[in-house]
């Protein structure tokens, strides 16, 4: 959750913050299946870093790891 509202996309005003937290309650309570357009907005994510940042992979990997283990859930992350 946390990865995806610290994008850029929304910290520069694309995507409205609230439109996301929406689509990620609705996912998450099982109101509608959002996961292809979730994965779209975290490939997004990882792009933009990638391509526009410049942030090499293991800072994303660290990025991304320090968001899940808010969550206690670091299943399958290397």
């Amino acid at each position: 959750k946390r990865y995806l509202l610290n994008a850029s996309f929304i910290r520069e005003g694309l995507f409205r913050k609230e439109s996301v937290l929406r689509l990620m309650e609705d996912h998450r309570r099982k109101r509608a299946d959002h996961h292809v357009r979730l994965w779209m907005l975290i490939s997004l994510t990882i792009w933009h870093k990638i391509y526009i940042e410049q942030m090499d992979r293991a800072s994303i990997v660290e990025e991304i790891k320090g968001c899940l283990q808010e969550r206690g859930d670091l299943r399958g992350v290397r």
